[in-house]
């Protein structure tokens, strides 16, 4: 059975959950150290030392990552968030994961958990569509051929 790992990245919080078949393996939320404003290489070695132990205890064979678009409020933050996101993408398909780019429009909205945060809650939401997808792909549902 297949392992997809959901990534909400963040410079502050990077959320991610991993998944097998309905079975939560493992979430949590990657938090660099202190509560003040911090420079993009700091989160980013944060990030990637989380990522790479969550890789190293689950495995992942696949895995989803949300796409940072920008909505119109807070652009200053975008680049930054880009650079985080960019980098676990490139970081997931170093290791050997094939890695979906994906919409916060894309994921559904996680109800329920009460103890979970926002973020786990999205990338649970990512991990969700990459596995539907795939199943969805196995099952021939989905077509890779264009209608005239």
């Amino acid at each position: 059975m297949l392992r997809f790992l959901g990534v909400d990245p963040g410079l502050k919080h990077t959320g991610w959950c991993v998944i097998e078949g309905k079975k939560v393996l493992g979430r949590g939320v990657i938090i660099p150290p202190g509560s003040r404003k911090i420079p993009v290489e700091v989160a980013l070695r944060v990030v990637l030392q989380g990522l790479e132990e969550v890789c190293q205890k689950y495995a992942p064979h696949l895995a989803a990552v949300e796409q940072v678009t920008w909505y119109g409020i807070r652009r200053r933050i975008l680049i930054p968030l880009a650079h985080v996101a960019g980098t676990v993408v490139g970081f997931l398909v170093g290791k050997n994961v094939p890695t979906f780019l994906l919409l916060a429009a894309q994921r559904p909205k996680v109800h329920g958990k009460s103890s979970w945060s926002e973020h786990e809650k999205d990338a649970y939401g990512l991990a969700i569509v990459a596995q539907k997808f795939v199943n969805a792909k196995d099952a021939g549902e989905l077509s890779t051929r264009r209608k005239p």
